[in-house]
């Protein structure tokens, strides 16, 4: 009877520790780093994370030269967004190197390295910030494997449930960026997606 009493006492304890594990395991994974970074409330905050962000991209290699942009919105100003001076390598980024640009690609104040500004890069981005007010952050690459995605005819397959996460993907039809018309339909393929895939071109997303 002693043996049976022992055993259920043992077994009792062994459950306890098991449910306290898999408790302390769930408030483990509770976790989630996106909270714990501060989000950026002011200009100068942005410049430091825009310009992190273009280091970031040179360092993984989805640069291409000095061709890609990209642009974030400036905190109380509808038409006025950063971008990098055209001419600067990605990893050459700096928070006080970027220009601050209006909607029209007008020079609002220089960067530490000049005023030069991609008409490609303020066409398309211009186009998106005026499309979404909810996009704080446009970017646009021309990243090897998604150029080779975009180039297929059959374009984005959800078929694995990584490709899900991606959400709703839209796509516009290839077509240079010479000018603000092109631009401007580069928004409204992109319509409420923040993926829009250009067809033997690159990628645009937003957020």
């Amino acid at each position: 009877m002693s043996r049976a009493i022992l055993f259920a006492n043992k077994t009792a304890s062994q459950g306890a520790e098991n449910k306290n594990s898999t408790n302390l395991n769930r408030r483990k994974y509770k976790f989630n780093p996106a909270n714990s970074i501060k989000k950026p409330t002011t200009e100068a905050e942005l410049r430091i994370q825009l310009a992190a962000a273009y280091r970031a991209i040179a360092r993984l290699g989805w640069d291409d030269g000095i061709q890609n942009h990209i642009t974030v919105r400036v905190p109380g100003q509808r038409n006025q967004f950063l971008i990098n001076s055209y001419g600067m390598g990605f990893e050459e980024v700096t928070a006080s190197s970027l220009l601050k640009i209006d909607h029209e690609g007008n020079v609002i104040e220089e960067g530490s390295m000049g005023s030069t500004v991609n008409f490609a890069g303020f066409a398309i981005h211009s186009a998106i910030h005026q499309a979404r007010e909810d996009a704080i952050c446009v970017m646009h690459t021309h990243e090897k494997n998604v150029i080779a995605m975009a180039s297929m005819k059959c374009g984005f397959l959800p078929l694995s449930q990584t490709h899900l996460l991606a959400g709703e993907v839209s796509s516009h039809p290839y077509g240079p960026a010479a000018t603000v018309a092109e631009c401007n339909d580069m928004a409204k393929s992109m319509g409420t997606t923040n993926i829009l895939l250009l067809k033997n071109h690159g990628v645009l997303t937003c957020k």
